[in-house]
């Protein structure tokens, strides 16, 4: 009973770690809580001086979930791979670490493993090996297919298990089936659960969003609370955004009508933001502007400000975008622009034709703000050179990032050739491009360009 108390003891304060609120650290490209990893550490060595051989699968497994708590995924390993028996909860833990820290693919990996090695999975195994399905599959559009045979075989595991219609492991699969691109497969598993919650109903209201099917989503919100269920933070932005691809301005005034009444709109900066973002779609910028500046400064974050200027960026409004980027800048907020901040600038120059001042932003983005370009960054400035005939700096800046991300880049610059008939800059981007065998269009635009200059 001793060496029980001790091997509680030991639980309550690996829990205590992780209830410590921190902010993660970025340390080697990874999201770890520095401070309660060291606590972590420093109960681990208690721990093996505490802790007697038939309490250490317990302990051990404590500790895999603390060390995936704090983001190193390594610790956690190195203990799970000591186990001598482990269970199904050490599997799991491992499971869901690997999910929770992007690494969708060591997750199923093991999923796998520990099936091959005759464990039994239950419905917390499953719901770690949806989440890795998800994660991967929103870490890499191209990897939908491959996650959705997987999520498959998972939601084959569940059924043989009796744990498909488990209401969270049916919630789960719910979103997988939605995140994995086949809204069919998510609605067929809604439409069977025996019991729903609001995580179903929003999994699939906000799958049919993304999948373009709009009017469906807000079919089901209207169904939703038809059923007697209510919407909450996430199913308001869901629906808002729904609102605002379908240009919907009167059914998202509705909306802000039911957030208000619920009391969503003061306590939850995301749905306002969603808010904004449905309003600037909508081009409604005086109710975006209205919303943004009644979240206050102290509420808003950069979300909030991307949402504004992405407003006036869309409406061609580059006074009022500008003043913003200005004021985001200007000092009487901590809060810094970041890389979509910076892209919604460069498509507003983009569109005004504002080569210089675009070229400005980018300089601004690297050695001011220390925001690193991604290839849709290249990509909207490349163009815009390439439109205005500054051919040599369009290719000079394709040259300038990697070959693996290039090839949208060079398109562009063959396709401003074509428009300015270069035949030279034209054959530098067709013989930089990796791809150009699967690019029909990029065989016609040379064609083309050659038959201009008859050769």
């Amino acid at each position: 009973m001793q060496r029980v108390a001790k091997a509680r003891k030991l639980w309550s304060c690996l829990l205590g770690c992780e209830k410590k609120s921190e902010a993660g650290t970025l340390v080697n490209g990874k999201v770890v809580k520095v401070a309660s990893l060291s606590r972590s550490k420093a109960i681990h060595t208690l721990a093996t001086q505490s802790t007697s051989h038939d309490l250490h699968a317990f302990v051990a497994n404590c500790l895999v979930h603390a060390y995936a708590q704090c983001g190193s995924m390594e610790d956690a390993s190195r203990v799970f791979s000591a186990i001598h028996h482990k269970d199904q909860l050490s599997w799991s833990e491992m499971i869901l670490g690997y999910a929770e820290t992007g690494e969708g693919k060591l997750a199923l990996d093991l999923y796998t493993r520990m099936k091959e090695e005759g464990c039994p999975v239950n419905h917390v195994t499953i719901l770690a090996a949806l989440k890795a399905c998800v994660s991967l599959a929103e870490g890499d559009e191209n990897n939908r297919t491959q996650c959705l045979e997987k999520g498959r075989g998972i939601h084959f595991d569940a059924a043989t298990t009796r744990n498909e219609q488990q209401i969270f492991v049916a919630s789960a699969l719910v979103d997988m089936y939605a995140r994995c691109g086949s809204l069919a497969e998510a609605r067929g598993v809604f439409e069977k659960m025996e019991q729903r919650n609001t995580v179903s109903w929003n999994s699939l209201i906000l799958g049919s969003t993304e999948s373009g099917q709009a009017d469906a989503a807000l079919e089901l919100y209207s169904r939703m609370k038809r059923e007697g269920f209510t919407p909450d933070a996430i199913t308001y932005v869901a629906v808002l955004k729904a609102c605002g691809s379908l240009g919907a301005l009167e059914a998202g005034r509705k909306v802000e009508a039911e957030i208000s009444s619920a009391g969503i709109r003061e306590k939850d900066t995301m749905v306002c933001n969603s808010l904004v973002d449905f309003y600037g779609k909508c081009g409604s910028m005086a109710d975006a502007r209205r919303v943004f500046e009644w979240i206050g400064g102290k509420r808003r974050d950069i979300v909030s400000w991307n949402a504004l200027i992405d407003g006036y960026s869309r409406q061609g409004d580059s006074k009022q975008a500008f003043e913003a980027f200005e004021r985001l800048c200007s000092g009487e907020t901590p809060i810094r622009p970041n890389g979509v901040t910076f892209l919604a600038m460069l498509v507003l120059c983009s569109h005004a034709g504002l080569v210089d001042r675009a070229k400005d932003y980018f300089q601004a983005m690297v050695l001011e703000h220390g925001v690193a370009p991604d290839v849709k960054h290249f990509t909207c400035l490349v163009d815009l050179l390439g439109r205005a005939d500054r051919l040599d700096e369009a290719v000079a800046m394709a040259k300038s990032i990697p070959c693996e991300a290039s090839d949208p880049l060079w398109t562009s610059v063959l396709s401003s050739s074509w428009k300015w008939k270069n035949a030279s800059t034209g054959t530098i981007a067709f013989q930089a491009m990796k791809n150009v065998e699967t690019s029909s269009s990029a065989f016609v635009l040379i064609s083309d360009i050659y038959k201009e200059q008859k050769r």
